[in-house]
């Protein structure tokens, strides 16, 4: 992917102003990096980045394919790559999120379970009781409870070990 000169059209590529050009791109992307490499080279190239804005500005329909890819390279990413998504404000982001995109809410579990298993330290107490307090709502409405209940027992855990 990478010596074909794959991600110098990504950059213009997924900022396009063609929603269905982004979708694809980041579906492609959530494909095909199944390897810390992968992550190492979107992390050079800024893509996280242009993920955050995504994140930030674009239609739901948009942010699930980019929610999609963030959360695939959390599996396959190492502590300090995890550190370095979370620097750019994409995990705060996707706290931000899990209460807003019901449909992707599974996925944006499943990413930061990934990233806290990579860092416990990854976000600042405040984050992390911000999301329990969205965890224990959603629970408490059966929203993805499982999942939710398992992530709210390892942010527990992360509080305790650090107090």
């Amino acid at each position: 992917m990478f010596r074909l000169g794959l991600l110098d059209k990504i950059d213009e590529l997924i900022l396009s102003p063609k929603k269905r050009v982004k979708k694809e791109i980041c579906w492609m992307l959530s494909k095909i990096c199944t390897e810390k490499k992968a992550v190492e080279g979107l992390l050079e190239r800024k893509v996280y980045e242009k993920l955050l804005k995504i994140l930030k500005k674009d239609c739901e329909d948009v942010k699930k394919d980019a929610i999609l890819l963030i959360g695939k390279t959390a599996t396959v990413c190492d502590a300090d790559q995890a550190r370095r998504v979370a620097q750019i404000g994409l995990i705060g982001e996707m706290i931000s999120l899990v209460d807003k995109m019901k449909a992707s809410q599974k996925v944006i579990l499943e990413g930061l379970t990934e990233y806290f298993e990579k860092d416990k330290n990854i976000v600042g107490s405040e984050d992390r009781i911000r999301l329990i307090r969205v965890l224990n709502r959603m629970i408490g409405e059966g929203e993805n409870s499982d999942k939710a209940m398992s992530l709210v027992l390892m942010l527990l855990d992360i509080n305790n070990e650090n107090n």
